[in-house]
């Protein structure tokens, strides 16, 4: 059965799933707002079904939930192995 929950408390519930493996606040928000976003656009496969292995791969290492992303010569974005939502917003 499914459950309903507001656009805010999904965001919440992603956002500590992110930050209990390692994802530092700033981060975590950003990439939960995207999660959710996708999730209400109908975009399933890059939605809430991506929680699970973002969670993982910040907890394992594979990428680093403190990672800044940076811009370098005013053209190109460099991601420093973090999550692409935080870049895209970095790079606009």
């Amino acid at each position: 059965m499914d459950k309903m929950v507001s656009i805010e408390d999904a965001e919440l519930l992603i956002c500590k799933a992110l930050q209990n493996n390692g994802v530092v606040p700033q981060i975590a928000t950003i990439v939960a707002k995207a999660l959710v976003t996708a999730e209400i656009d109908g975009q399933k496969g890059h939605g809430f079904s991506r929680v699970a292995s973002y969670s993982a791969q910040a907890k394992s290492g594979k990428v680093d939930g403190n990672a800044l992303p940076a811009v370098k010569k005013n053209v190109r974005c460099e991601r420093d192995c973090g999550c692409a939502q935080r870049l895209c917003l970095s790079c606009h």
